[in-house]
């Protein structure tokens, strides 16, 4: 037949004698991230306010509302907000007592309005019973609930319910830098790509920059 070969063609990703291996995608902070599940963002120094800045912005770009619910003299300032492109006009923010945002939440989530709610909860948690109940909403109409949380990195989640979690430190520029220290759904530990801008108007950064 003239020595012309018969090899067979192969599909993309395909090669003789099994499966190329790929390396799973490396996961990024943002909306995908925590879409349709219970996201913690905790620091030491105070709730870090800044590290839920990223996936409303990316919730916003595609004309998604967002919430932010927050205690009494805790929620950012809305100038600040504006000068990192969020668009008030499309986020809700909620002012409650300390200890009431749990109520908070569960109202606007039951909506299923809203592709990110930002739950400031500082040093307080939220009963089991409310978890299971905004999980199974946030799965519903998939949508990011992010709870901020004041809380060293050894102490424990909110609860089991939480799927990912962030741990946030300030660098020396009064940034943040994030670290994983919990995904249930990829890598056990993956790092923010990028330190995230502080927001002028948050407590943490007013109380760092006083220093």
């Amino acid at each position: 037949m003239g020595g012309r070969s018969n090899l067979l063609h192969l599909p993309p990703g395909v090669r003789r004698g099994g499966w190329a291996r790929h390396k799973p995608p490396r996961p990024a902070w943002g909306l995908a991230a925590c879409a349709g599940r219970l996201t913690e963002c905790s620091a030491s120094f105070d709730a870090p306010l800044s590290a839920a800045i990223v996936p409303l912005l990316e919730a916003q770009a595609s004309a998604q509302p967002c919430a932010w619910v927050g205690g009494l003299g805790r929620d950012p300032y809305p100038p600040d907000l504006q000068a990192v492109g969020v668009d008030l006009a499309r986020l809700v923010s909620v002012r409650v007592p300390p200890g009431k945002q749990g109520r908070a939440t569960d109202l606007l989530a039951r909506s299923g309005a809203f592709a990110v709610i930002v739950v400031d909860l500082g040093g307080y948690d939220l009963p089991m019973p409310l978890q299971t109940r905004l999980l199974g909403l946030a799965q519903r109409h998939n949508a990011a609930l992010i709870f901020l949380t004041k809380k060293e990195p050894e102490k424990a989640s909110l609860s089991s319910l939480i799927s990912l979690r962030l741990e946030f430190q300030l660098t020396p520029t009064g940034h943040l830098s994030g670290c994983c220290i919990k995904d249930k759904t990829g890598p056990a530990q993956w790092r923010v790509d990028e330190p995230l801008a502080p927001l002028p108007g948050c407590e943490h950064y007013r109380v760092e920059r006083q220093r």
